[in-house]
C-alpha cells in the first residue's frame, strides 16, 4: 500500500469532518482541535489554513506513542525534540518534529 501525500483541497472538507468524528476519543488529547462537536465550518476553515500555511512536517508530543508508530512507520525523519511545541489543552508540551523528504522517501517503506 502506497501513500499519497497532498495539500487538503475543499473537497475533503466532509472527508475531514467525518474522520474527526469517528477519531474524537483517539485525537482530542493530542490535537484539541479534533473535539467533539467539530462542525463542517470548522473543517473548512482548517482546510482553507492548511491552503495558505502548506508545510510538510510530523510533531508528535513526546508521549503520543500511537503517532510516533505511523511517523516511523511512513518513513519520517525523525529531526529531534522542539521544546513546548505543542499546546494541548492550554499547557505547553515538548515534541518530537519528524520530516517527510522526497529526496529521502524509499517506495515501499510507507
Amino acid at each position: 500500500m502506497g501513500i499519497l501525500i497532498r495539500r487538503y483541497q475543499q473537497d475533503d472538507a466532509d472527508r475531514l469532518l467525518e474522520a474527526a468524528e469517528e477519531s474524537v476519543e483517539q485525537v482530542f488529547p493530542w490535537m484539541p482541535w479534533c473535539h467533539r462537536g467539530y462542525s463542517i465550518a470548522e473543517s473548512r476553515a482548517w482546510i482553507a489554513h492548511c491552503e495558505a500555511t502548506w508545510v510538510l512536517e510530523i510533531v508528535v508530543a513526546l508521549d503520543n506513542v500511537a503517532s510516533h508508530g505511523v511517523a516511523e512507520k511512513v518513513g519520517a525523519l525523525r529531526e529531534g525534540v522542539a521544546h513546548d511545541r505543542r499546546h494541548l489543552h492550554d499547557r505547553p508540551h515538548d515534541a518530537i518534529v519528524y520530516a517527510l523528504l522526497r529526496s529521502r522517501h524509499r517506495p515501499g517503506s510507507g
